[in-house]
């Protein structure tokens, strides 16, 4: 591609006496070879084929949701990855169900007062029909938090015996 010659880059790489040159570098890494390179705007991207993402279509994506692989590598087997919660096999699965924002949850909620502890601070996260929808509740109280706490304060030298 010809280089174009543009005066309102100065400031930019290559600019000398106001004038600026501006070399079109095309799209990151070729689109890896799993998309197609357009110009938009004045600006390239990837427009992906199907399986493949992000900026430069390198991203391997999770198509067979049905046969317990981990087809993409990514660590994650099927409705345990978020390409599947689409597919009719894991629109049920833990995994795919939608947590609340935890604004919005915040904001439906008398707030904390400012003596309040931190576990009573945001145990809003594991309440019901809040963030952590699959928490459950008797699993955690203020008791054992506290008594799983180890303070740092514990860890300093005694000031007597410096």
């Amino acid at each position: 591609m010809a280089a174009t010659l543009r005066s309102d880059l100065c400031g930019v790489r290559c600019c000398h006496e106001k004038l600026s040159f501006e070399i079109p570098a095309g799209c990151e890494n070729g689109c890896s070879r799993h998309g197609q390179c357009t110009l938009e705007n004045g600006e390239y991207r990837c427009d992906c084929i199907e399986g493949w993402a992000g900026s430069d279509c390198s991203i391997s994506l999770e198509m067979n949701c049905k046969d317990n692989i981990d087809n993409d590598g990514d660590g994650m087997t099927d409705c345990s990855d978020s390409e599947c919660c689409s597919h009719p096999a894991c629109s049920e699965h833990i995994m795919c169900l939608s947590s609340n924002d935890p604004v919005e949850v915040l904001l439906r909620k008398q707030p904390p007062s400012v003596t309040a502890s931190f576990y009573q601070r945001v145990k809003f996260l594991i309440e019901e029909n809040s963030v952590q929808s699959y928490a459950h509740m008797d699993e955690y109280s203020e008791n054992i938090f506290w008594n799983s706490f180890t303070p740092w304060v514990t860890f300093l030298p005694d000031l007597a015996e410096i």
